[in-house]
């Protein structure tokens, strides 16, 4: 039987090569996820522009519904803010963490 010293070096690449591996699929799903959490207020966006160009070129006469366009779109901008805010603040808490 043969006895073979630890290599620790390969177990060190090994170790970062799979560390490497797990932190693009997770970087990859955590931008899949934040740009499906932006798309309701893109949307939102969008759906106020829309109704404010419709007003201003005498398409719309209600001016009820630009407001209300605009407010839900106000809303979903300060929403996307707070998320923002907590995720930094998540982030930062993780950073302080002592190892």
């Amino acid at each position: 039987m043969e006895i073979r010293p630890i290599n620790i070096g390969q177990i060190r690449q090994q170790t970062l090569q799979q560390q490497s591996a797990a932190g693009s699929s997770a970087a990859s799903s955590f931008s899949s996820v934040m740009e499906q959490a932006l798309q309701p207020a893109a949307e939102a966006e969008a759906a106020a522009k829309t109704e404010q160009v419709s007003l201003l070129t005498g398409d719309s006469a209600s001016i009820h519904s630009v407001v209300m366009a605009t407010e839900q779109a106000d809303i979903a901008l300060r929403l996307t803010m707070q998320i923002r805010t907590k995720v930094l603040d998540a982030y930062n808490e993780v950073m302080r963490m002592q190892i």
